[in-house]
C-alpha cells in the first residue's frame, strides 16, 4: 500500500485529542545510539500524524498529542518540569540546571523541533531509596532493558487531560488509525442517566451492541461473540480458562486499557512441574493503550514501594516475573491488571472496568515465532492446540495496525533480509523495515527539502536493482532500505537524519 502523499490541515478543534508518550532514560545525541534514538522518535511520531484526523486519507478522527518523558538525574529536585516550545515550566534552580544539562546535549531541543511536548523527570514514581524490600530493591537494579528507569512508564496514568493516553517505545510505528481502541473506550452509558428506565434500557442495549460490534472487528485474544475476556490467564492450567466477564448484561463494560503480552518470553506450561514454579505471562512493556488515572497511579507507586515481589513466583508470589523485564513493568502491569483491577474498581468504587489483551499479530506486531521445541515435541507458547497455535510470522501485512522492532531489529541496524517466500518471518521484517524508511522518506519530504541523486535518498527516487547473496542464495532487496544505508543499498551504517537547524 501507498503512503498518504498529502498532509492536508483541516479544523481538528472539535476532534478528540490523544496523547501519544515516549519515555527518554537516557539521549546524548553527540553519540550514534542517541541519534538513532531520536531518528526513532521522529519516524514514530511521523507515522501517528499519518495516521490521525492531520492526513484526510487516513480517514481517522482523533487528533494527537505527543509526549515525551525525560529522564534526568543530574538534579535532587524531583518535580517535573514541562518544557514546550521552548519554554520551561517550573522556577526551581534544581530543576532549571537539570533542563540546562539536557538542552546541552540538544535532545530536549530536538525532541521539541519535532513536535514533541517534553517533561523532565529527576525522579522516578518510587525512589529506589524508598522501595521497603531489600531484596526487590536490589534486583530492580538488575532487571529489564532499563532497570529502575522503566519505572517512568508509568507517569503516562497522570496525564488525566487526556481521555486516553498510547505509550510506545520509540522502536514502534503505527500502520493504521487506532481508531477502533478509541471508540470502544470511549463508550459510556453514564449519558442515560436522566432518561427514563425504558429508554436507559433501549440506550443501554444499542450501547452493548457497538460495543460487541467494534470488539467483534478489533478482534481481542481470547475473545468469542458471548464473552468478553479479560486478562488473568496461567499457562499452568488452560489458557483459556480466563476470568471473564458475560456480556448478557444490558449494561457495557468500560475497557480501560488495552495491551498485548510477549509470550515469546516465557517457556509453555508443560515444562512446569505441578507444585513448582508458577510462571504466568507479562505484559509487552512497549505497547500501552490505557485511561489515565491517579487511582491506577498510586496503586502502582503502593506496589513498588511495598516490593510485593519474591524470588520464586515475582509480583504477589503469583508468576508475575519470570521473565525479561518482570521486576519491572511487563510484570508488574500484567499482576495489576490480571489480578488487582477489577477488584480494587469495586472496592473504591470505580465502577467495573476492565482491560483486555489485544491480539499481538495485529497490535505490537514482534513477527515472533510460537513454538517452542523440547525433546523434539513442538509446544504452542500461548498453550494452545498446535493447530490453533497463532503464527503471526504468517500475517498479512495489510491486517496489522502496529509494529515493534525488537526480533526484526532496528531499522537503524540496516540487517539484510531475504525476501524468499519460503523464509515468512525474514520476509515480513523486510515489509517491517521497507515501510519505516518509507515513512521517514515522507517525513523529510515534509520539510520540503530538495532530494537530488547525491544525497543518501537516492534509491528513494531510482530503486536499486536486487542482488544475490552468494554464501546462502537469497535475494536482497536494497530499495528496502530507500538508501538510507548507502547508496548501493548494500552497506550496514545507517545515515541518520539530518534535522533542519530552523523550524
Amino acid at each position: 500500500a501507498t503512503l498518504p502523499q498529502k498532509h492536508k490541515h483541516q479544523n481538528n478543534k472539535n476532534a478528540t485529542n490523544i496523547a501519544y508518550a515516549i519515555s527518554i532514560t537516557e539521549c546524548d545525541p553527540r553519540k550514534r545510539s542517541g541519534k538513532f534514538l531520536l531518528d526513532g522518535a521522529a519516524i514514530l511520531k511521523h507515522s501517528i500524524h499519518l495516521n490521525s484526523v492531520q492526513t484526510l486519507e487516513s480517514a481517522s478522527i482523533y487528533n494527537y498529542t505527543m509526549i515525551a518523558f525525560v529522564y534526568d538525574d543530574n538534579s535532587s529536585n524531583g518535580s517535573p518540569t514541562s518544557t514546550t516550545n521552548g519554554t520551561t515550566h517550573g522556577t526551581t534552580n534544581a530543576n532549571n540546571n537539570a533542563t540546562n544539562h539536557l538542552k546541552t546535549n540538544n535532545c530536549v531541543s530536538q525532541l521539541q523541533s519535532l513536535g514533541y511536548h517534553v517533561t523532565h523527570y529527576t525522579k522516578l514514581p518510587v525512589p529506589l531509596q524508598e522501595i521497603q524490600n531489600e531484596w526487590y530493591r536490589e534486583r530492580v537494579q538488575k532487571g529489564g532493558c532499563c532497570q529502575e528507569k522503566e519505572f517512568l512508564k508509568l507517569y503516562s496514568y497522570t496525564l488525566i487531560q487526556y481521555p486516553i493516553v498510547v505509550h510506545l517505545d520509540v522502536d514502534s510505528l503505527i500502520l493504521k488509525p487506532l481508531d477502533d481502541l478509541f471508540n470502544v473506550m470511549l463508550l459510556t452509558s453514564s449519558s442515560t442517566s436522566s432518561l427514563s428506565s425504558g429508554a436507559q434500557r433501549r440506550t443501554s442495549n444499542a450501547l452493548k451492541e457497538q460495543q460487541e460490534e467494534l470488539l467483534r472487528k478489533i478482534k481481542p485474544m481470547w475473545y468469542n461473540n458471548s464473552h468478553m475476556v479479560g486478562v488473568s490467564q496461567s499457562l499452568v492450567s488452560n489458557a483459556t480458562s480466563t476470568k471473564s466477564t458475560s456480556t448478557s448484561s444490558s449494561t457495557i463494560t468500560s475497557i480501560d486499557a488495552f495491551f498485548t503480552r510477549d509470550y515469546n518470553m516465557i517457556t509453555p506450561s508443560h515444562f512446569y512441574r505441578s507444585g513448582k514454579s508458577i510462571q504466568q505471562v507479562g505484559v509487552q512493556g512497549g505497547f500501552l493503550v490505557i485511561k489515565p488515572s491517579m487511582d491506577v497511579y498510586q496503586d502502582y507507586q503502593q506496589l513498588i514501594r511495598y516490593g510485593n515481589y519474591t524470588s520464586n513466583n515475582g509480583w504477589g508470589d503469583l508468576g508475575y516475573g519470570k521473565f525479561y523485564g518482570g521486576v519491572t513493568v511487563q510484570g508488574l502491569v500484567g499482576y495489576y491488571y490480571a489480578e488487582l483491577y477489577n477488584n480494587n474498581n469495586r472496592e473504591k468504587n470505580h465502577g467495573d472496568g476492565t482491560a483486555m489483551e489485544l491480539h499481538r499479530c495485529h497490535y505490537n506486531q514482534m513477527v515472533d515465532n510460537p513454538y517452542q521445541e523440547k525433546d523434539g515435541i513442538s509446544y504452542c507458547r500461548t498453550n494452545q492446540s498446535l493447530h490453533e497455535c497463532p503464527d503471526c510470522r504468517q500475517t498479512s501485512f495489510q491486517d496489522i495496525y502496529s509494529i515493534h522492532f525488537t526480533i526484526c531489529q532496528k531499522p537503524w541496524t540496516c540487517m539484510r533480509f531475504s525476501d524468499s517466500k519460503q523464509h515468512h518471518d525474514t520476509n515480513l521484517c523486510s515489509q517491517f523495515h521497507r515501510r519505516w524508511f518509507q515513512i521517514r522518506y515522507s517525513f523529510e519530504q515534509s520539510w520540503q527539502q530538495t532530494i537530488n541523486t547525491t544525497t543518501p535518498n537516492k534509491a528513494s527516487v531510482v530503486p536499486l536493482p536486487p542482488w544475490r547473496n552468494e554464501s546462502d542464495g537469497s535475494i536482497w532487496d536494497p530499495s528496502v532500505r530507500s538508501g538510507y544505508c548507502g547508496n548501493d543499498g548494500r552497506s550496514r551504517i545507517y545515515t541518520p537524519i539530518e534535522f533542519p537547524t530552523d523550524r
